[in-house]
């Protein structure tokens, strides 16, 4: 193989290692594997979950609401351009962020896991990444959330947007 030439990763059932071709060793993939699996620990043994809904346990869920966390926060953000310097989802990390904050300022209150896609307008999607979900669609999606918490014994439900727009 001359040095022009690419180089390919590739899966071989062979443990040895070439210079002129690297290997992934199964071996040691097996391995790492394993120990991910292993070394996963069930959400309950890590402590009390946190605002986010997606921490907890369904039994966990039920018991708090119980306890009187009946308020949750659903937020939606976005994947969207927002110049060169920014990443297309940074619309989603301050809105998990800011959900946390109001979460724990309020007491009581949860946050269901972030929306992550919304209706982002025509102009946007010249840009590669932009996911725009139409209007009525995004609309008919929040509806069904607001059912589903409601179901699972939620009193109040806010849904929020961008507000630093």
């Amino acid at each position: 193989m001359d040095s022009s030439s690419p180089r390919a990763l590739t899966i071989s059932p062979s443990f040895y290692t070439t210079r002129e071709e690297p290997t992934l060793r199964p071996d040691l993939l097996g391995l790492i594997c394993t120990s991910l699996v292993l070394s996963a620990a069930p959400c309950s043994a890590q402590g009390p979950p946190g605002v986010f809904l997606e921490d907890y346990t369904w039994q966990e869920l039920r018991d708090a609401i119980a306890a009187g966390a009946t308020t949750v926060l659903v937020f939606s953000g976005s994947v969207e351009e927002s110049g060169p310097h920014l990443a297309l989802g940074k619309h989603n990390f301050r809105a998990r962020v800011y959900a946390e904050r109001i979460a724990r300022a309020l007491d009581h209150t949860l946050v269901a896991p972030i929306i992550p896609a919304a209706p982002t307008g025509d102009a946007l999607m010249r840009f590669p990444g932009t996911i725009h979900v139409r209007p009525e669609i995004f609309a008919a999606y929040n509806a069904d959330i607001v059912r589903s918490l409601a179901a699972a014994g939620f009193k109040y439900v806010f849904l929020l947007g961008r507000p630093w727009r």
